[in-house]
């Protein structure tokens, strides 16, 4: 049986995003398209908060131009959605596979903090909320590898959407997995199975993966360390700890990653405002006592 899925210009409108999953819940054709229109809405909202933080540069283009701009961040969010980049179209199918899709007043509520935080004030609040989530835990780890505990968090947020898109099990347990580390054989741990992207020949591909999965943050971390250290491939990539880009470039060439910008996206994210207002927020002196 056929199912007919609305036209893409719908696919960042929140109502067609209803009227995908709700055409046909066991049709994967339907489910995918309505998890790559979430994704979508998820990317053209970090595009208009983009746009906003430059006022100056969007009074010159009048309404006319304005209309275009937004035509044209559309078009980018859907074609980002439909390469998965972000990983948040396959957490969707799988929500929708249980019957859990979001409402309106909740839209974002998957890449809420991982922590049960309230993050729904202030500037990318998500984001934020999962900086402060895992900065313990990326020190700790820092201190084992000499690389730098806001590198370690700018991976972490890369790998998996700012906690948006960790892998969760069939029955929505959290995996945890920051890093994409998958589990071979000599992994005798949890597992947790997703399609995931991956780059041969230079081009993307959609495959499905076993990754590991741990049960909290913290053992994502120390089994990060621990799988860097013991893969020889990545000694080099060690042996550059101190300088963020070159460790980065160093673990792609060895072939942690199959993304051709992998190290360029993370250095891209070090210095991310949503990185450093939330850093910024941990290393202020707390209140001294009143009365």
């Amino acid at each position: 049986m056929s199912t007919s899925i609305p036209n893409p210009a719908l696919y960042t409108d929140i109502n067609g995003l209803s009227v995908l999953a709700q055409q046909d819940g066991n049709n994967e054709a339907a489910l995918r398209k309505a998890g790559e229109q979430f994704e979508a809405l998820f990317i053209q909202s970090m595009l208009k908060s983009m746009r906003e933080a430059a006022p100056v540069q969007d009074s010159l283009l009048g309404d006319a131009g304005r209309l275009y701009r937004d035509l044209f961040d559309k078009q980018i969010a859907l074609v980002m959605a439909g390469r998965g980049e972000l990983g948040l179209a396959d957490m969707m199918v799988e929500q929708l596979r249980r019957g859990t899709l979001p409402q309106r007043p909740g839209l974002l509520a998957l890449s809420r903090s991982p922590a049960g935080v309230d993050t729904d004030s202030g500037p990318g609040p998500a984001a934020q909320a999962f900086v402060k989530a895992v900065w313990p835990h990326a020190r700790a780890a820092a201190g084992e590898l000499g690389v730098p505990a806001r590198a370690l968090v700018a991976q972490a947020a890369l790998e998996s959407g700012w906690g948006a898109a960790v892998m969760t099990h069939p029955d929505g347990r959290s995996s945890h997995n920051l890093f994409g580390i998958k589990a071979d054989a000599r992994w005798d741990g949890d597992t947790v199975t997703r399609v995931t992207t991956e780059y041969r020949g230079g081009k993307a591909q959609r495959l499905a993966a076993v990754f590991r999965s741990y049960d909290s943050y913290a053992e994502s971390f120390a089994d990060y360390v621990n799988f860097l250290r013991d893969n020889p491939r990545y000694q080099r990539a060690l042996s550059q700890a101190g300088d963020p880009g070159r460790f980065f470039e160093a673990l792609q060439s060895a072939g942690y990653a199959t993304d051709p910008r992998y190290a360029e996206k993370i250095q891209g994210l070090m210095d991310h405002e949503d990185i450093k207002a939330a850093l910024g927020g941990l290393k202020k002196p707390a209140a001294p006592p009143t009365g």
